[in-house]
C-alpha cells in the first residue's frame, strides 16, 4: 500500500512538473533566434532552398521552425504544439523510412545470446538470440524449478551456420523466426559457412516449477566445465558474450518483391576473404514467395510445408551468376526491375535485371570511383541519394521500368558533420536532401548542418543554432533535439 501511495505521489509530481513547464514554455511559442553559422561558400549556393527544423521540449512541446535561405536575411516563423507526447516520432513514418530503401532484407546468423521461449514455455525454444537446438538438447535434461548450464559444441548441431533472416513482405515485416526449421535449414543449404570445431557455447535453460521454459541463456566460452544445475531462484545475475562467437562479418544484400526475394549474401572473415560456399555458385539468387498463381503447381508436400505469402526455399534459384557481391539490391519503383549496385574497376556500377525472368537488361556505371563503404542511402520523391564513405555521390531518378543517373558529385562530408576535422559519419535516420535538376542539397539533422553542391564542388555550408527565450527570460536549452516524425531537419528546394 506504502508503494502504491509513493508511486501515485511521484505521478502527480510529474504531471504537476509537465505542466508548470509547459505553462512557461508555452509564452515561448514561436520566439525563436535562429543563428547561421557560415562554413563553406555564400548564401548565393542555397538560393530557393527551404528549411523545417524539428524541436521539442519534454515531449511535451514541439516546434516546427521553417525559413528560406539564400536570401539576405533567414526571416525563420515557428509553428507551436502542446500537448501529451507531442514531441515523440511517429512510428509508422520512421519505419516507412527505414524500409523505404533497400532495407527491406536483412540475414544474420544465429548466435549467442539470450532469450524467452514465445510459445507457452515448452521445449520449442523460439528465440532471435539464441541456436535452438543445443538449447533444446540442454531444456530437455533440466528439471522443472531448476537451471542447468551445459557447454557444447555447436559443430554437433550444425555442419553450416543456421542463418536469421527478415525483411519486408506485402506491406508486413516478414521474419524466418516463425519459419525455423524450414527456412533455417533449407538457407544454410543454399548459403554454407561451417561451423568450426573449436568453437565451444555455454547453454543455460531455467524452467518454473510446473517444467515450462522460463529463460535461455548462452554465451561463448573457452574452457569445458561439468553441467551445473540448481534452484531458479539462486542463480539471477546471468552475462553473455556474443562478440566472438562468430568468426565472420555478414554482408547481404536483399530486397523483397511482389514475387518473392532476391538476394546475395556473403561472409567475411578477419583477412577479408568471402568464406561462403553457394549451392550453385555466386551471384543473386531468387527465392519466390507462395502465391495464388503458383499454388496449383506445388507437390502435396509443399503445400503441407508451407503456407499462403511465405518464402518457398525450395525453388530457389541462381539467376545472375556473378562474384561481384552488391552493396545495395532494390526494386524499381514499378516492380518490374531488380537494380543491383556492386563495385567495379574502383567505381560503382547499376546492374538492371527484369524482377520476372532475371534476365540482363542493361550495366551502367553510377559514379567513376567508389570507396566500397556506403555513407548515405536515401530515397525521396522517386530519387535515390548515394553516397560513399569518401563523399562520391550520385543522385539516381527512375524513368519508366528502369533507372537513370542524373546527377554526380563529391560531397565534402566534414562540413555536413558541422565543421568537424577528420568527421565523416552520421546517421541516415537524421539526413534529408533535395534535388532541383542541377544542385544537390543535403541535411544532417544532428549537428542542424546544410550543405548545398553542384556536380563540381561545394556551394554553401552552413551550421545553425537555436534558442528558444520566454517573456521572462528563461532560457530553453535544445530545442532542436530529438525526432518528431522523418528527420529533426528537412529541407526542399521551391
Amino acid at each position: 500500500m506504502r508503494r502504491l501511495f509513493a508511486f501515485t505521489l511521484a505521478l502527480l509530481l510529474a504531471a504537476t512538473l509537465l505542466v508548470n513547464t509547459g505553462s512557461s514554455l508555452l509564452e515561448a511559442q514561436t520566439d525563436i533566434q535562429v543563428t547561421e553559422s557560415l562554413l563553406a561558400g555564400d548564401r548565393s549556393g542555397a538560393r530557393g532552398l527551404n528549411a523545417v527544423f524539428h524541436s521539442y521540449v519534454i515531449y511535451a512541446c514541439a516546434w516546427d521552425t521553417a525559413f528560406s535561405l539564400g536570401g539576405e536575411e533567414l526571416e525563420p516563423a515557428s509553428s507551436f504544439t502542446y500537448g501529451w507526447n507531442a514531441g515523440l516520432m511517429d512510428s509508422t513514418d520512421v519505419m516507412d523510412r527505414i524500409y523505404a530503401e533497400g532495407g527491406t532484407f536483412e540475414m544474420t546468423p544465429w548466435r549467442a545470446g539470450f532469450g524467452t521461449p514465445w510459445n507457452g514455455g515448452n521445449l520449442e525454444i523460439y528465440s532471435p538470440y539464441v541456436m535452438d537446438a543445443p538449447a533444446n538438447d540442454v531444456a530437455a535434461r533440466t528439471q522443472p524449478g531448476q537451471w542447468r548450464c551445459e557447454v557444447v559444441r555447436p559443430s554437433d548441431y550444425y555442419t553450416y551456420w543456421p542463418w536469421e533472416a527478415s525483411g519486408r513482405m506485402d506491406g508486413d515485416i516478414f521474419s524466418s523466426i516463425a519459419l525455423r526449421r524450414e527456412e533455417g535449414i533449407t538457407l544454410s543449404e543454399l548459403f554454407k559457412v561451417e561451423v568450426p570445431r573449436e568453437l565451444l557455447t555455454e547453454v543455460t535453460v531455467i524452467k518454473d516449477g510446473k517444467g515450462n521454459v522460463s529463460g535461455v541463456f548462452s554465451s561463448t566460452t573457452g574452457v569445458w566445465h561439468e553441467p551445473q544445475t540448481g534452484e531458479t531462484a539462486e542463480r539471477q545475475e546471468w552475462t553473455y558474450n556474443a562478440a566472438n562467437d562468430i568468426p565472420f562479418t555478414v554482408q547481404a544484400a536483399g530486397a523483397v518483391s511482389d514475387d518473392g526475394l532476391w538476394l546475395y549474401p556473403a561472409a567475411f572473415d578477419s583477412a577479408g576473404e568471402n568464406v561462403m560456399d553457394y549451392r550453385d555458385g555466386p551471384g543473386v539468387y531468387f527465392i519466390p514467395k507462395v502465391t495464388a498463381e503458383i499454388w496449383d503447381s506445388l507437390t502435396v508436400a509443399e503445400q503441407m510445408r508451407y503456407s499462403s505469402r511465405e518464402l518457398l526455399i525450395d525453388r530457389a534459384k541462381l539467376v545472375y551468376p556473378t562474384d561481384e557481391i552488391p552493396f545495395l539490391i532494390r526494386m524499381s519503383a514499378g516492380g518490374a526491375v531488380v537494380e543491383v549496385f556492386t563495385a567495379r574497376d574502383g567505381g560503382l556500377v547499376l546492374t538492371s535485371l527484369d524482377a520476372r525472368t532475371g534476365e540482363l537488361l542493361a550495366s551502367v556505371p553510377v559514379t567513376p570511383e567508389w570507396s566500397g563503404t556506403t555513407q548515405l542511402k536515401l530515397k525521396k520523391d522517386g530519387l535515390l541519394l548515394l553516397s560513399d564513405s569518401d563523399g562520391n555521390a550520385a543522385v539516381i531518378r527512375e524513368e519508366g521500368s528502369g533507372a537513370k543517373v542524373v546527377f554526380r558529385t563529391k560531397l565534402d562530408l566534414p562540413l555536413l558533420c558541422g565543421g568537424s576535422e577528420g568527421e565523416k559519419s552520421f546517421s541516415p535516420d537524421e539526413a534529408d536532401f533535395a534535388f532541383d535538376g542541377e544542385k544537390l542539397a543535403l541535411a544532417n539533422g544532428y549537428t542542424r548542418t546544410i550543405l548545398t553542391a553542384d556536380e563540381a564542388g561545394t556551394l554553401y555550408a552552413a551550421r545553425f543554432d537555436f534558442e528558444h527565450t520566454s517573456e521572462s527570460g528563461q532560457y530553453l536549452p535544445g530545442a532542436a533535439q530529438g525526432i518528431l516524425s522523418g528527420p529533426p531537419l528537412e529541407i526542399d528546394f521551391e
